[in-house]
């Protein structure tokens, strides 16, 4: 009951407030929530905040809101990067010779799993003395269609593939489960 009153106390106090205490009343609870969460987290609490003050007749100028309610910039850091021999013991110990051919992909081209997943045989071409691979912009993440290319390995490990399987031009080149070559992958790393 006393956490309600002051709620009730808080809400009336923002009701009648000038714009400028307002703001103020913002980027305090914009601090306090910098210090508990991260960044990201801290935008999306503001913004349920937000959302509560229009939601109870309490109007915030969005074009003020941006101008007086400042972010840090989020900085994303890459939290590990294996090395060429790490790569390539994950590559030697993997269990299928599917597996070895899709990490190989994966290096040579550096596309995310689920485009190296999506590829036909007939988005990749090894009669150019460059072999390259065709990404359709449906199967991208940024919906961009592109070209890479393979290195010669790959285009090796490909080539014994295509001999050890029977895959038509429009058929996928990879039959592979994602979960089962998540935890492939994690239990190689180990």
């Amino acid at each position: 009951k006393e956490l309600q009153k002051k709620e009730f106390e808080f809400f009336e106090y923002v009701r009648n407030t000038d714009e400028m205490e307002l703001f103020r009343i913002i980027d305090k609870i914009k601090s306090q929530l910098i210090k508990k969460l991260s960044l990201l987290s801290a935008k999306y609490y503001l913004g349920h905040i937000m959302t509560w003050f229009r939601t109870n007749g309490i109007e915030i100028d969005p074009m003020k809101y941006k101008s007086k309610i400042r972010w840090n910039k989020i900085h994303k850091e890459i939290k590990y990067t294996p090395g060429r021999a790490e790569i390539q013991q994950i590559i030697d110990n993997s269990t299928k010779f599917e597996y070895k051919l899709f990490y190989h992909f994966c290096v040579a081209t550096g596309a995310r799993q689920s485009e190296i997943l999506s590829l036909r045989k007939m988005d990749v071409d090894l009669s150019n003395a460059v072999p390259s691979v065709h990404f359709l912009a449906e199967n991208t993440k940024t919906k961009q269609e592109r070209y890479s290319f393979l290195t010669p390995e790959c285009t090796d490990i490909l080539k014994k593939y295509y001999l050890s399987k029977d895959i038509a031009s429009e058929d996928l080149i990879f039959h592979i489960n994602v979960m089962a070559l998540q935890m492939q992958f994690h239990g190689l790393r180990k």
